[in-house]
């Protein structure tokens, strides 16, 4: 519950290291389970955010959110739709939970804002948790779920113009 909680806060308050928080997930729970939790307070501190983009709107936003931030997230998602908005959670180092909170900006459905932020932060925190798994020593199923989101990864950056025309 407290690791939940942490997850959950993380999204919400800029300090808490993201990165820090998925390696201890692993370390502590193993690759499945930290996962598992992981993405559940990602999800959850997700939702809120962008509850509270929608909440407070975009003229209270703008004190939180640098402006350069606000101004390339409209660009991008302007010019690419929830596709865009996905691929930004691809990028390492992105302001992804400023990014949650911009979203809430937007016309879209919750369900479908949190669906593409899970799925958009589901590979690097995969990494993260199975980090922190290896110290642990739970290595073993983890090997299987890295090689696959790393494939996953590379398929989606090949084939990246079919799948954004499938969607």
């Amino acid at each position: 519950l407290v690791f939940l909680i942490i997850q959950v806060l993380q999204v919400l308050l800029a300090p808490i290291p993201g990165q820090l928080i998925g390696l201890l997930g692993g370390y502590l729970f193993g690759f499945w389970y930290g996962l598992l939790l992981a993405m559940v307070g990602l999800g959850a501190g997700s939702l809120l955010a962008i509850g509270l983009g929608r909440l407070l709107g975009e003229r209270l936003l703008r004190r939180f959110v640098p402006q350069a931030v606000l101004a390339r997230f409209d660009y991008l998602i302007t010019a690419g739709g929830l596709w865009n908005f996905f691929m930004l959670f691809l990028l390492p180092a992105f302001p992804d939970d400023a990014i949650c909170f911009i979203a809430g900006l937007t016309r879209w459905p919750l369900w479908q804002l949190v669906a593409v932020c899970l799925l958009g932060r589901l590979p690097s925190m995969a990494v993260l948790i199975y980090m922190g798994a290896s110290v642990g020593g739970d290595s073993g199923t983890g090997n299987f779920v890295f090689i696959i989101s790393m494939a996953a990864a590379a398929v989606l950056w090949l084939f990246s113009e079919e799948v954004e025309e499938y969607f």
